[in-house]
């Protein structure tokens, strides 16, 4: 198994709502949506490997961000 991936921490600024709040006030889906939106973002096909993870493309985080989506 490898090592999750670095992601962009949302600090404390609401990103959807516009408005300071600290992250934990923040409802779980709403960040899990959040962060599944960031992994289709980061982990790219670039010539059939993911540059973040070192892996064949689609990655087991790109996996996981995809089956999340699909929860949703």
């Amino acid at each position: 198994m490898t090592e999750l991936a670095a992601v962009i921490p949302f600090g404390r600024k609401d990103v959807l709502g516009g408005h300071d709040a600290p992250s934990s006030d923040m409802p779980e889906p709403r960040t899990l949506y959040c962060l599944t939106v960031i992994a289709f973002l980061l982990h790219i096909d670039v010539n059939g490997l993911c540059p973040r993870c070192r892996e064949a493309w689609p990655c087991n985080h790109l996996r996981l961000a995809y089956r999340l989506r699909e929860g949703f």
